[in-house]
């Protein structure tokens, strides 16, 4: 029990961190989400880690990644993956990525998605400079 206590205690604190208000960290035990409303906070989070992500990729020398955000995104997932399974949750991504893909440079989403370490570093010089 100890230890699942510490995983509370742990998210309640990444909760407060995102969210720097008085009781943003408090779940509300009376409000019972739809499917779709569930699927809308998956949307939601996996866009957020996605940016994230996709932003650290292309200036990580320039920008720190908030590791915390995408832990919390991640969590916000998971969580909900318990409830409306794996192929929502798939179906979800999916589309996100696919309107992600839709809005920027197509070869640098794929080397975004499947580049090695030199493909990445190359794309990083051509969109944000050498860092050197």
């Amino acid at each position: 029990m100890n230890g699942i206590n510490e995983i509370r205690r742990a998210n309640l604190d990444v909760e407060r961190y995102l969210y720097r208000e008085p009781g943003a960290a408090e779940e509300v035990s009376v409000f019972i989400p739809r499917r779709f409303e569930l699927s809308q906070i998956v949307e939601f989070w996996y866009r957020q880690g996605l940016r994230e992500q996709w932003d650290f990729f292309l200036c990580q020398d320039f920008i720190d990644c908030d590791a915390v955000l995408e832990y919390f995104a991640k969590a916000r997932i998971d969580r909900i993956d318990r409830v409306l399974g794996n192929d929502e949750i798939k179906n979800v991504i999916a589309q996100v990525q696919a309107e992600f893909a839709r809005s920027y440079d197509p070869e640098h989403w794929h080397i975004f998605l499947n580049g090695d370490e030199a493909q990445k570093r190359a794309v990083r010089e051509k969109v944000c400079g050498n860092p050197e």
